[in-house]
């Protein structure tokens, strides 16, 4: 059997492959430094679920930096450029929104595809995807599978994130996971007296039913509530950020999520943002010290559509991503 890792357990494999750029305890404040320095950038935390040591070892070889994840904290507002909307006209956009949710029957799958770049190293960004296999009911088996794709430079300039040239293709094994619940912490042999779907706590780095259904509708309470969870270590936008790409928050909690960052300390709102893919939507976004975090958001349902950070003074991008979704008929069953 091969043997699992969690974010945290990635990230000290690859902090003692590169123990010369090992994360100091405060060493946020550094690695933004680096992001603004173009001659030592560093990028966001490899966060692939899990995937085996020969393929963190393999990935690490190519990269010449750990992968540290960049949680911005909140801002004081700045000014809105020529292209950025007011919070009262973001606010306008996200109420025209109709907020649905697909309909999964009995024996049917949500299939939600996670592409993502990130790393902002001068070797490129690590190109990954996460699929999961929802199904209709929370207790019933999920499926994960994480993919490594390749690496691949690219920049942002002109409000565009592109890729400046081929990507390097790593031709890695797929690592696939089942667990009710979606509950893949219990399958993991090093995490111990853990059942599948027992003691399973909710979160804004891991969302349940139970949680979801908790969380206050009101924005102006939800704001509150993220605010109390993050105690600085990270922005409502990145918590935010994080719950979405699990793809099981619910229209009502997007509805009313979506409105409360658009009224956070420092957020802005740009139209017509593409994702990793090139589907356009609404996009919310905070600055941190030279630093965008955009969440984007589907005008048509309010779905998740990916997110963009990145330096815009030094062109160096951090994380850029997209999301896409579908009803299938069986795990492991790809859309047509």
């Amino acid at each position: 059997m091969r043997q699992l890792w969690t974010d945290d357990e990635l990230d000290q494999a690859l902090a003692e492959l590169h123990a010369d750029v090992r994360p100091t305890p405060n060493g946020l404040a550094t690695v933004r430094d680096r992001v603004l320095n173009p001659a030592a950038a560093r990028g966001p935390r490899f966060r692939s679920p899990w995937f085996p040591l020969a393929a963190a070892a393999a990935v690490a070889a190519l990269v010449t930096s750990v992968l540290v994840l960049l949680p911005h904290t909140v801002q004081p507002a700045a000014p809105p450029t020529a292209t950025d909307l007011s919070s009262q006209q973001l606010s306008a956009l996200l109420a025209k929104i109709h907020y649905s949710d697909p309909t999964v029957a009995p024996g049917q799958f949500k299939y939600v595809r996670e592409q993502l770049w990130g790393g902002g190293s001068p070797d490129g960004l690590v190109d990954q995807a996460t699929t999961t296999w929802q199904p209709a009911t929370w207790t019933d088996e999920w499926l994960r599978r994480t993919s490594i794709i390749g690496m691949v430079p690219a920049t942002y300039a002109n409000g565009a994130i592109k890729a400046t040239g081929p990507e390097k293709q790593l031709n890695m094994t797929n690592q696939d996971v089942t667990a009710a619940c979606g509950d893949f912490d219990s399958v993991n042999p090093q995490v111990t007296g853990h059942l599948p779907c027992v003691g399973q706590k909710g979160g804004w780095l891991t969302p349940t039913p139970e949680w979801l259904a908790a969380l206050p509708r009101d924005p102006e309470q939800l704001l509150d509530e993220e605010l109390k969870a993050s105690q600085a270590a990270m922005s409502p936008l990145y918590m935010a950020i994080y719950a979405l790409r699990s793809g099981v928050v619910p229209a009502d909690v997007r509805a009313a999520l979506y409105r409360a960052l658009a009224g956070a300390p420092g957020s802005y709102g740009r139209e017509n943002v593409p994702n990793l893919q090139g589907k356009r939507g609404l996009a919310i976004g905070v600055i941190d010290r030279g630093i965008h975090d955009e969440l984007l958001i589907d005008p048509s349902d309010g779905s998740f559509l990916g997110e963009r950070q990145y330096s815009e003074s030094t062109g160096t991008v951090i994380a850029y991503s997209a999301l896409s979704y579908a009803v299938v008929d069986g795990k492991g069953v790809t859309p047509k």
